[in-house]
C-alpha cells in the first residue's frame, strides 16, 4: 500500500464520531457518486442545501466535494446521513490517500483481461481497482471478506476502524495491541478481531466514543463523519515529518518482523517496522533477523515507523573457528561480516590468508553476501576462508533487467552481480506469485541463488513521497532531479504519470527548474508529479467567491472554469495602481474582469481590470 503518513495526521484527527463515511451509489454508471475522478467534477464552489442539522461536517463536505473526492447524492442535495456501504468506505479512504490512479491501473488490467477477478461478474465495475488494491494490501484479508454481498454492506465503526489501520500500515501496531484494553463503556461489544486496531484507532486520535463513553461498535458511519475524516487525510497525506533518532535497548521483534520493542530509558515502547525498512550492523547492510535482544541499538524514525535500524556489535572473535554465512563484504578493506544465529563478526583478510570455495582455491572477490563460511583465526589472524556449498543468499536491490535474456543484475556495494530467471525460480512481489515481467528496476529483494541461477527472489515495491526543488530536467531521457534539504534524487518519470503544474494539468514539458515539486513514487519512478511556480499570473472573469475558510473563488477563462484557494491576506489592487491594498475581498465584484497572482496553488494578489 502502502503510502507513509504522518502521525500529525492521526493526532489533528478528532473526530468525536468514528470515522469514515463515503459516496452512496444509486445508478449503474462507471463512477459512483463521491467517487468522481478529482477534476471531473463541474467547475465552481459546490453548495448543498441539506448541511443545516450537520454543520460541524460542512466545511469538509464543502472542500472534499470541490476537490473531486466525494459528490452529492443531486446536485444541491448531499445527504450527509446516509450510511456509507463498506467498499465505498474503502475507495474513500484509498482516494484520500492519493491511490485512486492505481485503482483506475488495476481496474484496466481486469478489464483488459490481464488480471483475474473472483468478483467481477457480481461488483459494480467502479469497485474493482479499489478491491484490488485493499487485497493486494491485506486490508481486506480473507474469502467472506472479499465477496461483493459482505463489500456492499454498511460499513460499521470497528470495520472502518480495521480498514483505515491497515491502510496507513499499523497492522503491526494492531495485533501487538489485540489484548489491550479498551476504555469504553461497551468495549466488551467490540468484536475481538477488532480490538487491537479500535485500540490503535482510539490511541492515535482518530476515533472517539460518544458523550456516554460509548463507542458503538456496530454503528454505521455517516457520509458526513466520512467528510471530516476524509478531509483530515488529504490535507496531511503529503505531509513529511522529520526523521526523528532514538537510542535504547532492543527487547524484541515480533508479530512477524512488524513490530519492534525498544527499552527508552526503561519506558518500554512500540513501533511500527516499515516493510522496506534498511538494517545495518557494524555500517554494513544486513536484515532484521541478524540483531541481537538486549543489544543498545539506533532506530530512525519517520512518519511513526522505523526506517532504519543501526548495530555496531564491537565484537571480538573468539576461538579457532567461526562458522557462519556471510552477510556483508567491504572490498575495499577486504573484509566480511559472518553471522550465525544472533551473533555477528568482522573479519578483516590479509596477504597471508588463504581463501577456497568447495575445496579449490579462490580469490577474495569469489566471496558472496549469503554464502556459509567456515573461518579460521590464529592469533587474531584469518589464516583460512573455506566457502561451503554453492547457494548464496542475500538482500540487494535491483539495478537492471534484461528481459529478452532474462537476467536480473544487483549491485551490493561496489559490487554488480548478473543472476538469470528460469522456469524454476520462484518470483514473489509483496508477497504474491508473479510473473518475471512484473519485475522492476529500483525494487528491493531477498534472492536465493544456486551458481549464477536464481532459484527465488521475493521482491518489494518501494513507494514514497518526495518534496523539494526541481533542479534539472532531462526531457529526453524522461528524468527529473530533485533537491530536497542536502540529498538530491533522480527519478524516470513514468509514461502514464499525472502531472499538475498549479492545480491544472501540464506535460513534462511544461516543468521548469526551481520549481516546488511534490513526487510519488514507485521504485525510482515517478507516477505522479504536483508542481508549483514561485508566482504566476492568470486572467479571467470572476464567477464565484466563497467566504469560507479558506476563502476560494472560481475564474472563468477561454469558456474554461478554474477553482483556487485564496490568502487570507491576499493584496487587491485597482489596474494600474499598485499603491492601494485597501480593498477586501468580500468587496469583489461577480463579473469582474480580475488578474490574478497564484503561489504554490494559493492566490496571493488580485488586480481589478478596467471594462
Amino acid at each position: 500500500m502502502k503510502k507513509a503518513i504522518s502521525f500529525l495526521l492521526m493526532f489533528s484527527l478528532i473526530l468525536s464520531i468514528a470515522l469514515v463515511p463515503g459516496y452512496a451509489y444509486t445508478g449503474k454508471a462507471s463512477t459512483p457518486p463521491g467517487l468522481e475522478k478529482k477534476g471531473g467534477l463541474p467547475p465552481g464552489i459546490l453548495k448543498f442545501i441539506d448541511l443545516k442539522e450537520v454543520e460541524w461536517a460542512s466545511n469538509a463536505i464543502e472542500k472534499m466535494a470541490e476537490k473531486g473526492i466525494l459528490k452529492g447524492v443531486t446536485e444541491d442535495k448531499f445527504a450527509p446521513n446516509k450510511p456509507v456501504t463498506k467498499v465505498e468506505a474503502l475507495a474513500m479512504i484509498l482516494r484520500a490517500l492519493g491511490h485512486d490512479q492505481e485503482a483506475q491501473l488495476e481496474l484496466k488490467a481486469i478489464k483488459e483481461g490481464r488480471k483475474k477477478s473472483k468478483i467481477k461478474d457480481t461488483a459494480q465495475e467502479w469497485a474493482l481497482g479499489y478491491i484490488e488494491i485493499s487485497k493486494n494490501w491485506n486490508i481486506l484479508a480473507d474469502d467472506e471478506e472479499l465477496t461483493w454481498k459482505n463489500l456492499n454492506k454498511p460499513a460499521q465503526r470497528q470495520e472502518v476502524a480495521k480498514y483505515l489501520v491497515r491502510a496507513m500500515g499499523l497492522e503491526g501496531e494492531a495485533e501487538a495491541r489485540q489484548e489491550e484494553p479498551l476504555p469504553f463503556k461497551d468495549a466488551a461489544a467490540v468484536k475481538k478481531a477488532f480490538r487491537g486496531y479500535v485500540y490503535v484507532a482510539y490511541d492515535r486520535g482518530i476515533m472517539r466514543g460518544d458523550n456516554k463513553n460509548n463507542f458503538q461498535p456496530n454503528k454505521s458511519v455517516t457520509r458526513a463523519e466520512m467528510a471530516v475524516l476524509v478531509e483530515k487525510l488529504d490535507e496531511y497525506k503529503d505531509t513529511s515529518s522529520a526523521v526523528k533518532t532514538l537510542e535504547g535497548i532492543l527487547v524484541e521483534i515480533r508479530n512477524n518482523n512488524k513490530i519492534l520493542v525498544l527499552n527508552l530509558q526503561n519506558s518500554i515502547k512500540y513501533y511500527t517496522i516499515d516493510d522496506n525498512v534498511k538494517v545495518y550492523i557494524d555500517n554494513q547492510l544486513s536484515a532484521l533477523r541478524y540483531l541481537e535482544e538486549e543489544e543498545k541499538i539506533k532506530i530512525y524514525v519517520k512518519n511513526d515507523k522505523v526506517i532504519e535500524i543501526r548495530w555496531n556489535s564491537d565484537t571480538v572473535v573468539e576461538g579457532d573457528v567461526f562458522e557462519g554465512i556471510i552477510t556483508a563484504i567491504d572490498n575495499i578493506n577486504k573484509k566480511i561480516s559472518v553471522t550465525k544465529g544472533n551473533t555477528a563478526r568482522l573479519f578483516t583478510m590479509n596477504s597471508d590468508t588463504q581463501i577456497k570455495i568447495n575445496g579449490s582455491s579462490a580469490v577474495f572477490s569469489d566471496l558472496a553476501i549469503g554464502m556459509d563460511v567456515k573461518v579460521t583465526i590464529k592469533n587474531d589472524k584469518v589464516l583460512l576462508v573455506e566457502g561451503i556449498g554453492s547457494v548464496v543468499k542475500y538482500m540487494s536491490k535491483i539495478t537492471d533487467i534484461n528481459r529478452d535474456r532474462k537476467e536480473i543484475s544487483f549491485k551490493t556495494g561496489s559490487t554488480v552481480r548478473v543472476y538469470t530467471v528460469d522456469e524454476k525460480t520462484i518470483i514473489r512481489i509483496d508477497g504474491s506469485i508473479r510473473d518475471f515481467e512484473r519485475l522492476e528496476v529500483g525494487m528491493e529483494a531477498d534472492i536465493k541463488a544456486v551458481g549464477t541461477t536464481l532459484q527465488e527472489i521475493l521482491a518489494r515495491n518501494i513507494r514514497e513521497t518526495l518534496k523539494g526543488t526541481l533542479i534539472a530536467i532531462n526531457r529526453s531521457t524522461k528524468e527529473i532531479t530533485i533537491k530536497s534539504g542536502n540529498t538530491e534524487r533522480t527519478l524516470k518519470v513514468n509514461t502514464d504519470a499525472v502531472i499538475r503544474l498549479d492545480g491544472r494539468s501540464a506535460a513534462l514539458n511544461d516543468l521548469m527548474p526551481e520549481m516546488e515539486v511534490d513526487v510519488a513514487a514507485n521504485n525510482d519512478k515517478a507516477d505522479r508529479i504536483d508542481a508549483y511556480t514561485v508566482e504566476t499570473q492568470y486572467g479571467g472573469e470572476l464567477i464565484e467567491k466563497y467566504m469560507g475558510n479558506p476563502y476560494k473563488l472560481v475564474l472563468k477563462s477561454n469558456s474554461k472554469t478554474y477553482a483556487y484557494n485564496v490568502d487570507r491576506g491576499v493584496i487587491i489592487l485597482e489596474d494600474d495602481d499598485d499603491d492601494d491594498d485597501s480593498k477586501n475581498f468580500k468587496d469583489l465584484k461577480l463579473g469582474s474582469q480580475i488578474e490574478i497572482t497564484v503561489s504554490k496553488g494559493v492566490v496571493i494578489k488580485i488586480r481589478i481590470l478596467e471594462d
